[in-house]
């Protein structure tokens, strides 16, 4: 891309106007890989905009979009993951779920309404131990301020 587009220096310059415009010039697994990380920095953005109007139902939207391009274009994702993701995206409560980490197992991230987590946390053990004959290990923790610095 960066012959096709003069000024582009790394990936996380080009618009998804531009990938579109560009994508046949790329092997067809190499413009999926581009197409996540591009739709994924411009989801990143989209969130931080939504959480800051507390448009929980964007952010959750967005979460789903994230998780099914990390299956399908990176293809980082495994059957595992895409179980606990889909169960939870079923549940009453459930904001948004993705997987997190560094693929191929590991761990999903959601965000779930506070009156909704104890049952969430029933049914997805529940229905992940019926589905994949496991049970999956659940910690609930609470959002806080996030790292800032320190005078």
């Amino acid at each position: 891309l960066s012959r096709s587009l003069p000024g582009i220096t790394a990936l996380r310059d080009v618009t998804q106007e531009q990938l579109e415009q560009h994508s046949s010039e790329l092997p067809p697994v190499i413009r999926q890989r581009c197409r996540h990380v591009v739709s994924e920095n411009a989801r990143v953005l989209e969130a931080a905009a939504a959480l800051k109007s507390d448009d929980l139902d964007r952010v959750g939207r967005l979460m789903r979009e994230s998780h099914i391009s990390l299956r399908d274009d990176y293809q980082v994702s495994c059957p595992e993951l895409d179980t606990l993701v889909e169960l939870a995206w079923e549940q009453p409560g459930t904001i948004g779920a993705r997987m997190t980490g560094g693929g191929f197992g590991g761990c999903t991230v959601n965000l779930v309404r506070d009156g909704a987590v104890a049952e969430f946390r029933d049914r997805v053990a529940e229905g992940y131990c019926g589905r994949m004959g496991k049970t999956p290990e659940i910690y609930v923790t609470t959002a806080a301020q996030g790292a800032q610095q320190v005078l």
